[in-house]
């Protein structure tokens, strides 16, 4: 479930916080770096995105993009860019509890709107 959801005054940024389960997210046209999604072993930027995240039961963080591109930081990793993970449309990445980062190739893309 969700565990905090903050959106600043008139700024165009928010936060949102996940313990566990599974939510899908269209993000339209956010700022760049406008938001993010904090789990227990990632943090999620997101780049004008369609995409799934899930935390099991075990603490593990995987995102599957099917629209745009979401850049990941594993477990507390300051958000620059030597430390950013990127994965675009058609691919799956996950974090585990001891930080172990994985990118896969999905099986097939959404690829937009039909």
């Amino acid at each position: 479930g969700v565990v905090s959801f903050t959106a600043p005054g008139s700024g165009a940024s928010a936060a949102l916080g996940m313990a566990k389960g599974a939510m899908r997210f269209i993000s339209g046209n956010v700022q760049r770096d406008g938001m993010r999604i904090t789990t227990p072993t990632a943090t999620i930027g997101i780049r004008g995105t369609d995409f799934v995240v899930t935390v099991t039961p075990a603490g593990a963080t995987r995102v599957r993009v099917d629209q745009g591109a979401v850049v990941l930081w594993a477990c507390g990793a300051a958000r620059t860019a030597g430390n950013a993970y990127l994965a675009q449309a058609g691919y799956s990445i996950s974090v585990d509890r001891s930080c172990i980062v994985s990118v896969t190739l999905t099986e097939a893309s959404t690829g937009g709107t039909s």
